[in-house]
């Protein structure tokens, strides 16, 4: 196959030594060292489904810091210097409530993330903060998902950047500082999960930014055979089904439209 921007074939190359990842003749976008390396922050609740996560974020981003927000007890923190966990409230689980959580305990660029979104290569965060460097228009970043995901750019773009009006689906998403210093945190009054990733790219936009899909950096969405996310599959609270209406009947109060184009 060949590349559709530089028209080489790619190849599985050895990359930085020990990294063999398939590539193109395009500069490689891993050649970046950010200031501040992005923070990864994931949320969890369920031990078996952090662990898949842990091992692939401890294999292919060690210089990262990454915050654990866990839901209850049953996920040992991890012991690398690497990681901290913050105890989630004891409430009802709000996904907004505990992503907030982790973005407002670092200052840097936050790449949030399912537990059940695995890391598959190096430099993914290196390659998605060296075009953010490079594109100040962008303000929420995708890598390309490999798996479920709601919006199409996210599961099928293979290119360097595209930009798309539809909103983001939170699966893994890097989300720039200063986005996040002009338009705060989540909003937390989508109770569960699910409408809060629409409401910020929305207000991301509103703000002049736009929303970007990179094809260059690749994760891996899904634990078992299980639709959607993982964990979003587990939750007590209802179906996805009667969470989706939950979330969108406040949307549509919010900004009186249930729509996920933002503008």
């Amino acid at each position: 196959m060949n590349c559709p921007e530089c028209n080489e074939p790619k190849k599985l190359r050895n990359v930085k030594g020990a990294a063999w990842r398939v590539t193109c003749a395009c500069p490689d976008l891993s050649e970046y060292k950010p200031k501040t390396p992005a923070t990864i922050v994931v949320l969890s609740k369920h031990p078996e489904i952090f662990e898949e996560f842990r091992k692939a974020a401890d294999k292919f981003a060690p210089h990262n810091p990454k915050i654990l927000v866990r839901d209850g007890h049953d996920i040992v923190a991890p012991s690398s210097a690497s990681w901290k966990t913050i105890q989630a409230s004891e409430d009802k689980f709000v996904y907004a409530r505990n992503a907030n959580q982790g973005i407002a305990a670092c200052t840097s660029d936050v790449y949030l993330v399912n537990d059940d979104c695995l890391f598959t290569h190096p430099y993914t965060l290196e390659i998605m903060q060296n075009i953010l460097s490079q594109h100040p228009e962008v303000g929420v970043l995708s890598p390309h998902i490999l798996g479920d995901v709601g919006e199409y750019q996210q599961g099928h773009f293979e290119g360097t950047l595209t930009t798309t009006a539809v909103r983001l689906c939170f699966v893994g998403v890097m989300i720039r500082r200063s986005v996040i210093e002009k338009i705060g945190l989540l909003d937390e009054n989508f109770v569960g999960y699910g409408g809060e990733d629409v409401s910020y790219c929305r207000e991301g936009v509103k703000a002049g930014w736009q929303l970007g899909v990179t094809g260059k950096a690749i994760v891996k969405h899904g634990f078992g055979d299980m639709r959607r996310s993982a964990s979003y599959n587990r939750q007590e609270y209802g179906t996805i089904e009667q969470l989706d209406k939950i979330a969108m009947d406040y949307y549509e109060k919010k900004y009186g439209d249930r729509s996920i184009v933002c503008k």
